[in-house]
């Protein structure tokens, strides 16, 4: 499975030798990934690809059902007026709810390098890699907690 036609991958090869190495240090500086082991590094990695996308262009296609998890490595993006900047993420809840329904756009604000992992690694990973689980359900309750703030959800407290 192939992210969106409007992606470009940043250089050649970044599966092997000293260019997998960059995109192995670059992951670990994200807030999402920074608990991470260097094995588990690799595995993110290897589940995916980074990407540049230019300021204005979409990253992720308004209405396009949600077959990838986003993690923004530089740059700024936004989706319904939100910022997703450098470190943070987008696609979790809806693929780990496995909502089929098409997202909202996640448009990039400025140039912006993006790691894009397919469904199924996605979901893998999170079930076999503790602290990215960890990251994910945090990003997802900071999300719903601010969407309450600010009266769009209710939330029952028992």
């Amino acid at each position: 499975m192939t992210p969106p036609a409007t992606l470009r991958t940043v250089g050649l090869m970044l599966s092997f030798g000293s260019l997998h190495d960059g995109k192995i240090e670059r992951l670990r500086r994200t807030l999402a990934l920074r608990d991470c082991t260097p094995a588990e590094l690799r595995r993110v990695a290897r589940a995916g690809e980074l990407v540049r996308v230019r300021a204005g262009e979409a990253i992720h296609p308004q209405g396009v059902p949600l077959n990838w998890w986003y993690l923004v490595v530089a740059g700024e993006a936004a989706t319904r007026g939100r910022a997703v900047r450098a470190g943070s993420t987008y696609g979790d809840a809806q693929i780990l709810a496995k909502d089929r329904h098409g997202a909202d756009a996640l448009v990039a604000v400025t140039d912006v390098d993006v790691m894009t992992i397919p469904r199924r690694n996605f979901v893998e990973l999170v079930e076999t890699i503790p602290s990215l689980g960890a990251v994910v359900s945090r990003s997802m309750a900071e999300r719903l907690t601010g969407a309450a703030n600010r009266g769009l959800v209710r939330l029952a407290v028992s």
